[in-house]
């Protein structure tokens, strides 16, 4: 499938300013497409690593942190959250059409290593 028949099936499952939310390893997480029509992942911070993150984090995901914000959270959770976009060079997108579109189970995977380095940092680790 190209670039655009994967974004277009990821569509089906994931609408714009849509989220898809739920929760590992105790850790809460939302899938959302922006409005732009890229992917972002975000994860809810613990009481626990929430305390470290500012002083001791270094979490490790595609494009970096770029998201860090505590409230309610415009896809419908509460809590501070972290997150990551997939709008980088090299990331496929609806405005920039080269390179490789990053879908839905690329995002959770991503999350999933994001929640692993927490629980790392969770129970001194790292």
């Amino acid at each position: 499938m190209t670039e655009l028949e994967n974004y277009r099936q990821d569509l089906l499952e994931l609408w714009h300013r849509k989220a898809i939310t739920g929760e590992l390893q105790g850790y809460p997480f939302a899938v959302v497409r922006s409005e732009l029509g890229h992917l972002c992942g975000y994860v809810g911070l613990s009481d626990k690593t929430f305390k470290k993150f500012d002083a001791e984090m270094d979490v490790n995901c595609h494009g970096g942190i770029t998201y860090d914000y505590s409230g309610e959270q415009y896809f419908g959770l509460t809590g501070h959250f972290i997150g990551f976009d997939c709008a980088h060079a090299g990331d496929w997108t609806p405005f920039f059409t080269e390179g490789t579109y990053k879908n839905i189970d690329f995002v959770l995977g991503e999350i999933r290593k994001i929640i692993k380095q927490l629980k790392g940092f969770e129970y001194g680790s790292k």
